[in-house]
């Protein structure tokens, strides 16, 4: 429903193909996070899923005896088919050999969307990383482990291509030296939104844009590397063990995450409000922002009501201004509540606030999860509940005429801006909010 103006705050603008966090709650329960552009480890409303609840889904990529499933890469420009990769203590080890020279160990198998995780230990100094999606003359996006003067962890390196895409300068201090250490990688979407965790804290959240990844293929090996040169390396080893990955359906491809199940990393604004529980993001206040502006998109996400619950989704707006007027507020709201018995049909759910009436009926029953996708092309808006049409119209004309609650809707002009979710103080669940930009498609 409608909200009163509060103090503006001044945010950074991302361009409107940056892509901001979702969670995938996949049957197999993929927890990510992230949010375009910089890096944030920790966010107000921040929890951990169980490990148990990560568990499903995984298939190990080293059996800690030998080296099936691997092989040398053989076409690195600059590197050849050298360094040394052997299996000690059921860990892969790699070393230079001859003295200076490095290479690649990749998958057999390519992958595209996934999440790896694996532990590993690194002697310094030593250079070394993970490369993701690896073609054929090594083209791809590395995540380094730098472990050097001057070296980062985390950082978005594309060798061959477009070079340093992403720094990470705060990854090393995250690094037990001597110990085995454990990172996560999530990599899905093209362009690709990559997110680094090292030992549980979020390192590296950041999301490609067409520029940045152009000439990487879409699809491709993991690869670990041994680089070459550098003084002091020829004793010096890297070794990874536990590789697993975890694939992901063809279903997510070309969308992103906006909530990631742990935190509000990627979200601005009222955060002390919007906990986040049991994976659920949970709205107890006033406005939650995405950090990141959206022109075009497809939207997707499931939401429970509470009983009498009043929320809203609003779509290109700024921070502070009043998304019923000055942007585009979509409702979310208990229709059957008693006390929205009387309401307009352009505030029922659905609705484009005293503009458009949504179609009624396609909610479920209070506490039932409901499944939503909003679809934004320039001034065509549709909005399907449940797999119903509920609307499906052109704000530019409706802005031609008086609107239905009388009154002046000039955000409707509005062609880039914020997401953000409206509370009014009652109790609405969200969970699996995903966004595709269609901007880069036109």
């Amino acid at each position: 429903m409608q909200r009163n103006k509060t103090k503006r705050r001044q945010n950074s603008v991302y361009v409107a193909t940056f892509a901001m966090v979702f969670v995938l709650l996949l049957p197999a329960n993929i927890t990510l996070a992230a949010k375009g552009g910089q890096d944030k480890a920790s966010r107000s409303g921040s929890g951990k899923k169980s490990a148990d609840a990560r568990q499903s889904g995984w298939i190990s990529l080293f059996n800690g005896k030998d080296l099936s499933g691997w092989a040398r890469h053989e076409n690195l420009p600059g590197h050849g088919v050298f360094g040394k990769w052997y299996v000690e203590d059921g860990a892969i080890v790699g070393k230079q050999e001859p003295p200076g020279k490095g290479g690649f160990l990749t998958t057999a198998k390519e992958f595209e969307n996934f999440e790896l995780e694996f532990q590993f230990q690194i002697e310094w100094p030593f250079d070394s990383g993970v490369f993701l999606r690896t073609g054929a003359g090594g083209k791809s996006h590395q995540v380094t482990i730098d472990y050097r003067d001057g070296g980062e962890f985390g950082k978005i390196y594309l060798p061959w291509t477009q070079n340093a895409v992403h720094l990470s300068p705060e990854g090393m201090k995250h690094y037990n030296k001597g110990k085995w250490n454990n990172m996560r990688i999530f990599c899905a979407g093209e362009p690709a939104l990559i997110q680094v965790w090292l030992n549980d804290t979020l390192i590296t959240n950041f999301q490609h844009t067409h520029k940045t990844t152009k000439g990487v293929p879409p699809k491709g090996t993991l690869s670990l590397q041994v680089h070459p040169g550098g003084k002091g390396y020829d004793d010096k080893s890297v070794k990874f063990r536990n590789i697993k990955i975890r694939p992901l359906p063809a279903l997510y491809e070309g969308f992103v995450p906006l909530f990631n199940g742990i935190d509000l990393t990627g979200w601005t604004g009222d955060t002390e409000n919007y906990p986040v529980e049991d994976g659920l993001l949970v709205c107890r206040g006033k406005n939650l922002y995405t950090e990141g502006r959206f022109s075009d998109f497809h939207l997707k996400f499931r939401f429970q009501l509470t009983e009498g619950a009043n929320n809203g989704l609003g779509v290109r707006m700024e921070e502070g201004a009043h998304a019923a007027y000055d942007a585009m507020e979509l409702q979310i709201l208990d229709n059957t509540a008693e006390r929205y018995a009387k309401i307009k049909p352009y505030q029922a759910h659905g609705s484009i606030y005293g503009v458009v009436p949504a179609k009624r009926g396609a909610l479920k029953p209070v506490g039932r999860w409901n499944t939503q996708e909003v679809i934004a092309v320039g001034s065509q808006i549709k909005v399907i509940v449940n797999g119903q049409t509920i609307v499906d119209t052109d704000i530019a004309e409706a802005a031609k005429k008086p609107t239905p609650d009388g009154k002046k809707h000039p955000g409707l002009k509005r062609t880039e801006g914020h997401l953000a979710l409206l509370g009014h103080g009652s109790v609405v669940k969200f969970k699996d909010i995903r966004i595709k930009n269609l901007t880069a498609e036109k």
